[in-house]
This record gives C-alpha cells, sequence and structure tokens, in this order.
C-alpha cells in the first residue's frame, strides 16, 4: 500500500511471487534477499516456504519473525542490524565474509516494510583476488629487475556518491592487506621475495577529467592527493601497514578500530597532522576482527598517547614499557618509548605540541 496525496494503491501480492522478486533482486551466488515487515515478521525470501509456520494450536499459519527465519544470513544480519543501528554491516559466518545492507522498501509507504540483503563477499572479490594476485607476481617481477617500484592510487565516493566511501575504503585497505599477507606466506613456502602493500586516506580532493577527447583520464587533484602520498610514504617510517588521517577516523563508522599513532608535519606542510594505524574492525562477528588482545593493547596505548601529549613522559613510558614486554617487536610502541626516553633527559619547549616534523617524502 502506498499512500500519495490523492491517490492509495494496492496491491495483491503471494508469497509465491515476493519470492520470485527476492530471488531476481539476490546480489550474487551466496548471497540472499528478504522482505521484512514493520513488526519484524518474513514476508518475502526466495524459499517462501521459511516465511511462514503453524501456530501454537497448529490451526493456521503466521509469519516467521526474522529474528527465527531457517535462514543463518537473515538472521545474523537482523541480530546486528539491532544492535548497530547502521545501514551497513559486514559480519563473518562459518569462515565467510558478508555484507548486509537495509533501506525502505518504498518511502512514504504506511506498510513500513524494509529490504535487507545480504551479500557474499567472495561472488565479487574471486576475480578481484585473482587479478591481485597475478599483478603483485608480476610487479615482484619488475621490482626484481631493479625498477623503482608501484603504487595503486584508489578513489572512492566519485564519480558516483558513496555515502559510506569512508568504511569501504578502509575495508578496502584491510582486504588487501590481509590478500598480501597470504601472497607472502606463499611467496616464503616457495623461496620467492615477498610482497607489501602500504595505503592511506584522505578526505577532501578536485576530481577532473583531463587529457584530449579521445583519450580522457579521470583522477583527482589537489593538495589532500599530496598529504595521502606523504602519509602512505610514513608506513615504512612507523614499521606500520595502513595509516589514516585524522578526517578518515571521523568519517568512518565506530566499528573501526584506530590507534594514533603521531601527530606529524609532513614535508609540503606546515600544518600538524594526527596519523592513525587502521588495525581492524571491533566486532566479534565482523569480516577483520581484531580480537580481545589488540583491543585491550590499543587502549593501553591510546593512555600513554594522553600521558605524552600531556608532558607526563614517565607515566607514559610506565605503560609502553609493559606494552613492550609483552610485545617486544612493536615499532610504534618503541619509537613512542624512545621519545619519551629523550623528552625525560631533555624536555623539550615550552612550545611543544607533540608534533614531529618529517622533512622526507
Amino acid at each position: 500500500m502506498h499512500n500519495l496525496p490523492d491517490i492509495s494503491v494496492g496491491v495483491d501480492l503471494s508469497l509465491s511471487d515476493l519470492a520470485g522478486l527476492t530471488t531476481a533482486l539476490c546480489p550474487g551466488k551466496g548471497g540472499v534477499v528478504a522482505v521484512i515487515d514493520g513488526n519484524g515478521d518474513v514476508v518475502a525470501h526466495p524459499e517462501p516456504k521459511k516465511t511462514v509456520k503453524l501456530t501454537a494450536n497448529k490451526d493456521a499459519i503466521e509469519l516467521v519473525a526474522a529474528t527465527n527465519i531457517d535462514d543463518p544470513l537473515v538472521r545474523t544480519a537482523i541480530r546486528d542490524s539491532n544492535a548497530s543501528q547502521q545501514s551497513h554491516r559486514s559480519f563473518n559466518l562459518s569462515g565467510k565474509d558478508y555484507i548486509s545492507y537495509f533501506r525502505p522498501a518504498a518511502k512514504g509507504s504506511i506498510a513500513n516494510w524494509n529490504i535487507v540483503s545480504v551479500a557474499a563477499v567472495s561472488d565479487f572479490t574471486i576475480e578481484l583476488v585473482a587479478t591481485l594476485k597475478r599483478s603483485l607476481l608480476i610487479a615482484a617481477t619488475v621490482l626484481a629487475l631493479a625498477v623503482i617500484g608501484v603504487a595503486i592510487m584508489a578513489i572512492w565516493n566519485a564519480p558516483t556518491e558513496d555515502a559510506m566511501h569512508a568504511d569501504n575504503a578502509c575495508r578496502g585497505a584491510l582486504a588487501a592487506y590481509h590478500i598480501s599477507e597470504d601472497l607472502n606466506g606463499e611467496f616464503a613456502a616457495k623461496a620467492n621475495p615477498s610482497c607489501g602493500l602500504d595505503s592511506a586516506y584522505i578526505q577532501g580532493m578536485f576530481w577532473s577529467a583531463t587529457s584530449a577527447r579521445d583519450r580522457m583520464q579521470y583522477t583527482c587533484l589537489g593538495s589532500s592527493v599530496n598529504l595521502a602520498a606523504r602519509i602512505e610514504g610514513l608506513n615504512k617510517f612507523y614499521g606500520t601497514q595502513v595509516l589514516a588521517s585524522d578526517a578518515v577516523r571521523r568519517r568512518a563508522t565506530s566499528g573501526f578500530l584506530f590507534c594514533r599513532v603521531d601527530i606529524v608535519e609532513v614535508k609540503g606542510t606546515t600544518v600538524p597532522v594526527t596519523i592513525y594505524e587502521l588495525m581492524g574492525e571491533r566486532g566479534e562477528d565482523a569480516a577483520f576482527y581484531v580480537g580481545p588482545d589488540v583491543l585491550r593493547r590499543a587502549s593501553k596505548y591510546e593512555q600513554a598517547f594522553d600521558f605524552y601529549l600531556h608532558r607526563d613522559f614517565s607515566d607514559a613510558l610506565s605503560i609502553l614499557d609493559e606494552l613492550t614486554e609483552e610485545q617486544p617487536d612493536d615499532p610504534v610502541v618503541a619509537l613512542l618509548s624512545g621519545k619519551c626516553r629523550n623528552f625525560i633527559s631533555t624536555p623539550p619547549p615550552p612550545s611543544w605540541n607533540g608534533a614531529t616534523a618529517l622533512d622526507e617524502k
């Protein structure tokens, strides 16, 4: 039922009709689409028998609640949506990664129906992963021939608007990092050189299509591109893999775990920028869940960084020493520990703002 000022339209659809609709809308072979009414019951599913059940008296049938439907994808998506109140959500089920998306069936409809779409990440990344592996293998061969190197700049939110572009960029970086880690393992097993991946994300760019009409190149320009390139290069200095600016951290949803690394003044700018390491995702069912130990260490490191910025270098070092004892090879902890020791022996000037000036690209 849909109401307009002078028009009311009603459509009588059978469960089979709705099942055909959800089947047609299904995103990939491993996904599913379902329609949920305002009471939380499933009114449409590719398998219509799953949407109904006998009443307690077994004298009639009724719709099945979305939280009880015999479809683990729909149940998990509904549960995570109720917990996070987000339209987009990623989760892992039986070792496979999925992304769920909720949207109203029709704006202004009195039926108050919602459509839940669940897509298996593998349905869309199998070819991408295969292509990326081939590209990384080619890149490794080229590097072995003493070519300086290769880099890829990925763009979100243009030319098509993407309301979740910060989240999608973060998940893209994490996915690429984990793929490169898998490749490193394969290379090591075959006694081949390993590959690494660095990523950085910045908000605010100018988009342009350049060159002649028959050879158009869509690209982005501006100071933010320069800043992104500088931050990407800092991964080597800090021993990290994925760095992000504070603008990205603020734009991304709370499901991601960011940990402050430093406040820097990179070459080409005098404005201090807080940079964060993107560690992974917080949710236990998320595709890139970091685990309780990483969450605990990140929290303690943030405490140490706060002490550092407030010139309480001894208190900061006390926490950092505990983290070092647990994990001696953490490069970010080691760098901040070294700064604290230097400032304990030689305190910074009153004008010190915590920023590190970096002259290298």
